[in-house]
C-alpha cells in the first residue's frame, strides 16, 4: 500500500521541472583515436570492442577499456551507460550507485534515465524506478518504453486504477497504446507458469552482437553467448558444452547473402540477369544456412532463424512493378521465402518472422533505408555519428531525424522466440474453450429479440473459435438457454451448432455443466478457458474451478488472446489434432451406449482395433503427433515427464524408441493416442490420451510393447510410477498389467493377456 501511495503522488507533475531537449549532438565531444591495446580505434570502435568483451564473459577487460574512454572523453555519456549495464551483472548495489552518478552528470542523457530505471526495478526498489521512469516520459516523450514501464509497475502493485489517473495527470500523456510491440504481439494473460531457460547461443553478425543484452534484461531472461560469424564462415565450438543451451539463434547477414555491388550492377533491362542472381543469392543462403545449423543438425539444438527486413520502398521507383525481381524489395520477399523452406527441412527449426514483427511496430520508426545500403537491411543505428563532426555545417543524429523504436523490435523478438518455444513445448496448453452464448457468441439476448447484429467482433470472434478448432482445440457451450430457441435461431450459417463438440444449454448451474463436460472430455480444468460476459457467472466458475483460465468482460480483447497467445498455438497440426472435435462426439456417443448395457457386451459392440508402431528416428512420420502427446498428457502419464526434441533424439540415438498406439472403434479413428518410451528392458513412461480411457487398450498396448521387447532380448521388463498432482488415472497400469513391485518400481516376468473384445492390426 505504500508504494502504491507513493506512486500515486508520483503521479503529479514534478513542479518547476522545465521540460528539456535532448541532448545537443554539437555538445558531444568529437573522439579522435586511442591506443586500446596497442591498436588504434575511435570512440565508437573502442565501445564495440568493450561489448564484445563483454560478450564473450571477460568483463575486466570491458571495463578497463571503458574506463579510458571515461577519462579521455567525460562529456560523452555512451560508455558511462555501458559501464554500469556491465557492473550490473555482478553487483547491482555497485551498478545503483553509478547510476546515479551518471544521472547526476547527464541529466538530459536519455539512456543514462533508460538504465538508471531499470537498474532500480531489477534491485526491487519500484518507486524509485517509477520517479526515474515518469521524468524520462516528461523530457523524451517519444521515448516508448516509459510509459510502458511505469504501467507494468502500477500492475505489479495491483493499481491497474492508477493507470487511468496517468491519462488524467498527463504524467506519461498517453503516448503509447494500451497494448505495443511484445504486449500486442504476445499475449500474456493465459500464461500459467513462467519460462525457465537457462542458456541460449546467439549466432550472427555484429549486427546481433548486444541480443544477448536483451535476452539478459527481458522478462523471460536467460544466460546467453554470441559467435559472431559471417559469410559462409565455419561454425565455431561455442563457448559452453551444447547440452548446457536450451536454443540457439541464428541470424544471417543480408549482405553475405547479396553482396552491395551485386544487385545494383544489375542492367534493368535485362530481367534474366536478376533472375541468374536470385537464384545465386538462394545457393549462398542455402550453403550459409547449411554451415550455421550445424550443432541442430549434430545435437538436435533447437533453432530459431530470422529472417530479412525487406526494403520499404521499390529503389528503382514506386510507379514500376511491384513482383518483379528487379524490385529489391520482392528479390528479399523471395529469398525470405526460400529460407523459410530451407529452415523447415531442418528438425526441431524454427523461421522467426522479424520481417512481420518490423511492420507490426512500424518501419518507419525501426528500418534503415535512409543512409546504409539495402543490403544493410537492419535498423537505423548512429554508429558512423563521428565521421561526420567535420562538416561546415554541424549534423544531429540521424535517430534524432528519424527516431526509432529498435530497442522495442529487440525486445518483441525474444518475445516471439519465447511464444515458439511455448507453443512447441505446450507449455500451459489450452485443449479446450467453453463459451456462453448471449452477448458472448452474439450481441444482446438471442431468444428474446428474435435475432442479433453479429457484424464486427462477433463475427471476428466466430472466425477464431474456427481456426481454434483446426488447431485442435476442443470448442464447447455453456449456456443459461433453451437449446430448442438457440437451434432455431441461431445466427451462423457457415459455422453450426455442430462445430461444438460438447454443449449444455439449458438452466443448470453453469459450474455443474463445466463440471459434466470436464468428466466426459477427461480434462483438467486447467486445460480449460472459459469465455463469459456475466461477471457473476465468471466469479461462480471461477470460485468452482480455481485453475481454470476465466475471461470475458471486454470483447475487443478475445480475437487476439484466443488466435496469438503461445498457449492456444501448436507448432505442428496433425491429423489427429484436426479430427479431436469429432472424436469427442463419438466418445460421447460411446458413453451413451455403455450406460444401457453391461460393459462387457458393450466393449464387444465397440469394434476395437489398436496398432502399435516403433518410432526409432525423429524423422519418422508418427513421431510429432507422439512428442506433441507426450508433452500435453496429464492424467495418464506415468511419469509427467516433457521431453526436448534434443532428448528425445538421443534418446533415439542410444536405442530407445517411442512405441505409439493407434486405436479405431465403430464411432471414430482416433489416431496415435497413446506413447510407450522404451529402451533395452525398460519402459520409461506410458501415456495416453483421456479419450480411450475404458476402453482397455492401455492393457493391449502394454502386452503389445512387452512382446516387442522380448523379441529384442528382454528377459524381464521394469516399469516406474513418478505422482504428479494431475496423473491418478495411471498409477495403476502396471500393477493392472501384472507388474510386481512397490514405491513407484515394478517389474514384469511373464506375458500380458491382450483383452478379447479388442483386435490387434499392427504389432510392433
Amino acid at each position: 500500500m505504500r508504494i502504491a501511495l507513493l506512486i500515486s503522488k508520483l503521479l503529479r507533475r514534478i513542479p518547476g521541472r522545465p521540460i528539456v531537449p535532448l541532448t545537443n549532438p554539437k555538445d558531444f565531444s568529437v573522439p579522435d583515436t586511442l591506443d586500446i591495446q596497442g591498436t588504434q580505434v575511435d570512440y565508437w570502435s573502442a565501445l564495440d570492442l568493450a561489448r564484445a568483451s563483454a560478450n564473450d564473459g571477460n568483463e575486466d577487460n570491458a571495463l578497463s577499456i571503458i574506463g579510458t574512454l571515461c577519462a579521455r572523453f567525460p562529456d560523452n555519456d555512451p560508455a558511462y551507460n555501458l559501464q554500469i549495464e556491465i557492473v550490473a551483472r555482478r553487483d547491482l548495489e555497485q551498478a545503483e550507485v553509478l547510476a546515479q552518478k551518471a544521472l547526476e552528470r547527464f541529466p538530459q542523457g536519455v539512456w543514462t534515465w533508460d538504465i538508471a530505471a531499470r537498474i532500480a526495478e531489477q534491485s526491487g526498489n519500484d518507486v524509485k524506478a517509477f520517479a526515474r521512469w515518469k521524468t524520462l516520459s516528461e523530457f523524451a516523450r517519444d521515448h516508448q518504453r516509459a510509459p510502458i514501464a511505469m504501467m507494468h509497475i502500477l500492475s505489479r502493485h495491483n493499481r491497474t486504477d492508477l493507470i487511468h489517473t496517468m491519462s488524467l495527470t498527463g504524467a506519461a500523456d498517453l503516448a503509447t497504446p494500451a497494448f505495443t510491440g511484445q504486449d500486442y504481439l504476445i499475449p500474456k494473460d493465459l500464461q500459467l507458469t513462467p519460462t525457465r531457460l537457462r542458456r541460449v547461443l546467439v549466432v550472427g553478425s555484429c549486427l546481433t552482437s548486444g541480443f544477448p543484452w536483451v535476452i539478459k534484461n527481458s522478462h523471460t531472461p536467460a544466460d546467453a553467448d554470441f559467435m559472431l560469424l559471417n559469410n559462409v564462415a565455419a561454425m565455431p565450438t561455442p563457448p559452453h558444452a551444447v547440452s548446457d543451451y536450451d536454443m540457439q539463434v541464428i541470424q544471417i547477414p543480408l549482405r553475405a547473402v547479396i553482396p552491395d555491388s551485386t544487385y545494383t550492377n544489375l542492367r534493368y533491362d535485362r530481367p534474366d540477369e536478376y533472375t541468374v542472381a536470385f537464384e545465386a543469392a538462394c545457393d549462398r543462403l542455402s550453403m550459409i544456412l547449411n554451415e550455421y545449423m550445424a550443432l541442430n543438425r549434430s545435437h538436435g539444438l533447437m533453432t530459431f532463424v530470422m529472417n530479412f527486413l525487406t526494403p520499404q520502398q521499390n529503389p528503382t521507383g514506386r510507379a514500376l512493378p511491384r513482383y518483379d525481381l528487379r524490385n529489391m524489395a520482392y528479390f528479399v520477399e523471395r529469398l525470405n521465402e526460400h529460407l523459410a523452406s530451407e529452415v523447415s527441412a531442418h528438425t526441431n527449426s524454427y523461421l522467426v518472422d522479424i520481417e512481420r514483427i518490423a511492420g507490426n511496430i512500424g518501419r518507419s520508426r525501426l528500418q534503415d533505408d535512409v543512409l546504409w545500403v539495402m543490403s544493410h537491411g537492419t535498423p537505423l543505428v548512429d554508429g558512423d555519428f563521428e565521421h561526420d563532426q567535420g562538416r561546415l555545417e554541424g549534423l544531429r543524429r540521424a535517430t534524432e531525424y528519424y527516431p526509432v523504436d529498435s530497442h522495442i523490435f529487440d525486445q518483441t523478438i525474444w518475445s516471439e522466440i519465447v511464444a515458439i518455444y511455448r507453443s512447441a513445448q505446450q507449455t500451459d496448453s489450452v485443449k479446450m474453450v467453453l463459451v456462453d452464448l448471449d452477448d458472448t457468441l452474439w450481441r444482446g439476448v438471442l431468444a428474446d429479440n428474435g435475432g442479433t447484429h453479429t457484424e464486427g467482433w462477433p463475427a471476428g470472434f466466430v472466425e477464431a473459435l474456427a481456426f481454434l478448432k483446426k488447431r485442435g482445440i476442443i470448442l464447447g457451450i455453456v449456456s443459461k438457454n433453451t437449446e430448442a430457441r438457440v437451434t432455431e435461431l441461431w445466427p451462423y450459417a457457415h459455422f453450426g451448432l455442430d462445430q461444438f463438440a460438447t454443449k449444455r444449454i439449458n438452466w443448470q448451474s453453469k459450474a455443474e455443466n463445466i463440471n459434466e463436460i470436464l468428466s466426459e472430455v477427461n480434462l483438467l480444468p486447467k486445460s480449460v478457458v472459459y469465455i463469459d460476459d456475466n461477471p457473476v457467472e465468471r466469479d461462480v466458475v471461477k470460485t468452482n474451478f480455481p485453475e481454470m483460465r476465466v475471461i470475458g468482460s471486454n470483447p475487443y480483447m478475445w480475437r487476439r488472446l484466443l488466435l496469438w497467445a503461445p498457449e492456444t498455438q501448436v507448432a505442428t497440426i496433425t491429423a489427429e489434432s484436426a479430427n479431436r472435435s469429432e472424436m469427442i462426439k463419438a466418445q460421447a456417443v460411446r458413453e451413451t451406449q455403455r450406460k444401457i448395457m453391461p460393459r462387457s457386451e458393450f466393449l464387444a459392440t465397440l469394434g476395437i482395433e489398436v496398432s502399435v508402431i516403433r518410432i526409432d528416428a525423429t524423422d519418422h512420420p508418427k513421431f510429432a503427433r507422439a512428442f506433441e502427446l507426450l508433452n500435453k498428457t496429464n492424467q495418464f502419464n506415468t511419469t509427467g515427464v516433457r521431453w526436448t526434441f534434443a532428448e528425445a533424439e538421443a534418446y533415439m540415438a542410444t536405442g530407445g524408441a517411442f512405441y505409439a498406439l493407434e486405436v479405431k472403434d465403430m464411432h471414430t479413428a482416433y489416431g496415435l493416442t497413446g506413447v510407450l518410451c522404451a529402451s533395452g528392458d525398460e519402459i520409461s513412461q506410458f501415456a495416453m490420451s483421456c479419450r480411450v480411457i475404458g476402453l482397455d487398450v492401455e492393457i493391449a498396448a502394454v502386452a503389445l510393447v512387452l512382446e516387442a521387447l522380448r523379441q529384442r532380448g528382454a528377459d524381464s521388463v521394469s516399469a516406474s510410477v513418478i505422482e504428479t498432482n494431475a496423473n491418478l488415472l495411471s498409477r495403476d497400469i502396471w500393477v493392472k498389467t501384472g507388474f510386481t513391485g512397490a514405491e513407484g518400481q515394478f517389474t514384469s516376468h511373464a506375458p500380458v493377456v491382450i483383452p478379447p473384445h479388442i483386435k490387434v492390426v499392427v504389432s510392433a
